[in-house]
């Protein structure tokens, strides 16, 4: 297996965590101190925003018949109310944030 590189790199509000999303379909985080995996669950952590195209924010901004390539980018606004997502047609979509449901 080739190795993985960092797509996204999040930073937690306080910067104890790292998220990682490979090409698989996975969130992995590492504390940036260490360099080590972190196994505990994240889902209570405070982001200071969102550009990963995985995770619970951000899992309704996938077509139904989306293969897991068609998003290229996402990025929440600095105010948390929307994210916007940039696709293989070159289309930009402003959603609200998170987006949970399709029609977000």
């Amino acid at each position: 297996m080739p190795p993985l590189c960092a797509q996204v790199l999040t930073s937690a509000c306080h910067p104890s965590s790292l998220p990682r999303s490979p090409t698989c379909p996975q969130i992995l985080y590492f504390d940036p101190r260490t360099g080590k995996q972190l196994k505990d669950n994240q889902r209570d952590t405070a982001w200071a925003g969102w550009s990963c195209l995985l995770g619970f924010p951000v899992m309704g901004i996938w077509f139904a018949d989306s293969d897991g390539t068609d998003i290229n980018s996402v990025h929440a606004s600095p105010s948390g109310r929307y994210v916007l997502t940039a696709d293989d047609l070159g289309r930009v979509r402003l959603l609200n944030f998170p987006c949970v449901v399709q029609v977000g």
